[in-house]
Formats: C-alpha cells, structure tokens, sequence
C-alpha cells in the first residue's frame, strides 16, 4: 500500500545523493528475487525501481544473503539498503545465517523499518492463547532480529511510524 511512496523517496535518494561514480544494484524480492546488476546508468535505475510490483510471499533473509554474495568485494563504498516491515514468510537461510554472510562481507546493512499494519486479530483462547505467538508478537520478534543484523553489520535501523520521514532518511 505505500509502495509509491518507497519507489518516490528510492529515486529522490538515487538523484540527490549518488555521484557519477556510484553504482548501484537493485534487488526486487518476493520468493524470488530480481536483480539489476551493478549499473552507473540512473534510466535504468530508474526503471528498475518503478517496475517493483508487491506480490507474493517474502524471503527477506534469502535476498540479504544474495544481495551481500553479488557486491562487488573491492573498489566502490557498499552497503546495503533495505526498506522491509522484517517480516519473512519463506526464506531458506535464517537470521543468524546472514548475520555470519553480513559479518564475512563485511557490508553495512541500512535498514528503513516500516511498522506493518495488523489487522481483523482476534485471539485464541484457552491454551493457543498461550501457546501460540500472536501476529503482534511475531512482528516485534522479526524487526528486532532484523534491527540485530543491522547493528552487528555496523549499519544503522530507522523506524517509520509512516512515510512523511522517508525521504529525509534516504
């Protein structure tokens, strides 16, 4: 629902704050993922970043794993930007996975942490109501693992309560 809104702050961020020299790869994910190899052409990333449609499930930790293995190791600043709510639904590799690939890389991971909306909730009772995580337990468990990562790359977590701060945080 705010993904104008990223696409918006993603291409204010590729005009205002990237040189001529800077290359950027862009990583599209889902269960799958799509990359645009490292380009200094900003039409393509352009394009790249107004093609982004949401659908399907979400296997963030999988995308950060590639993403890292695919940067080139030497000669350019890298870094890694990722605009997620932290939830993954089918990812291969865990958290603690990544987190030894980012520590390996040696790339900072950028995390702009929407906070998703979770809504038509109703608990379970007797003792799934104890048992079971409820859907606001799973999302707080997911960005602080998310926010772990983050931090132990050297990177830095911005949350959004909404969007009217995402450009400034690009």
């Amino acid at each position: 629902e705010h993904l104008l809104d990223v696409q918006e702050a993603a291409l204010r961020f590729v005009e205002t704050q990237l040189d001529a020299r800077d290359q950027v790869m862009m990583v599209a994910f889902n269960e799958s993922a799509r990359i645009l190899w490292p380009t200094r052409d900003r039409s393509r990333i352009e394009k790249a970043i107004l093609s982004i449609r949401p659908r399907g499930a979400t296997s963030l930790h999988d995308f950060l794993a590639l993403a890292l293995l695919q940067i080139p190791s030497a000669g350019y600043r890298r870094a890694v930007v990722v605009f997620s709510d932290g939830l993954d639904t089918t990812s291969l590799f865990s958290s603690a996975e990544v987190s030894e690939v980012a520590r390996r890389s040696g790339v900072p991971i950028y995390v702009l942490a929407l906070r998703p909306t979770i809504g038509g909730y109703v608990s379970k009772g007797g003792r799934a109501a104890v048992l079971e995580p409820t859907p606001f337990e799973i999302v707080r468990r997911e960005q602080r693992r998310l926010k772990a990562l983050a931090r132990s790359t050297g990177g830095k977590v911005f949350d959004l309560d909404s969007l009217e701060k995402l450009s400034s945080m690009w």
